[in-house]
């Protein structure tokens, strides 16, 4: 058996079945990295619940149920696909993934 890391493929067939099954109101996690104030060098991980709010064709409006009307977050379908299957997810810009040769394409 081979023990070398596979890179794990998500299809178009996969995000149009999540797009089917996600509803309004379900739970998710959104994950972000906020700069410290003392040293912009420093980034930390920031993870909070969310609820669904709304639903579109290549995004997902996210909102936290304990602070509602603090703002709205998107996900895209692709993050919370990642999310579910327990793979990790840049959710850096596109510029930093070509700056650091980070690329994952569905």
């Amino acid at each position: 058996m081979n023990n070398a890391w596979v890179k794990p493929i998500i299809s178009i067939k996969d995000v149009e079945n999540l797009k089917k099954a996600l509803k309004v109101g379900d739970r998710l996690i959104y994950r972000s990295m906020i700069k410290e104030e003392t040293d912009e060098r420093i980034v930390i991980p920031k993870s909070e619940k969310v609820v669904v709010v709304r639903k579109y064709p290549h995004l997902v409006q996210v909102e936290n149920p304990q602070r509602p009307g603090k703002g709205i977050k998107t996900m895209t379908y692709t993050e919370i696909l990642f999310q579910r299957r327990e793979i990790p997810w840049i959710g850096y810009g596109k510029e930093y993934q070509i700056k650091n040769g980070v690329n994952h394409r569905v």
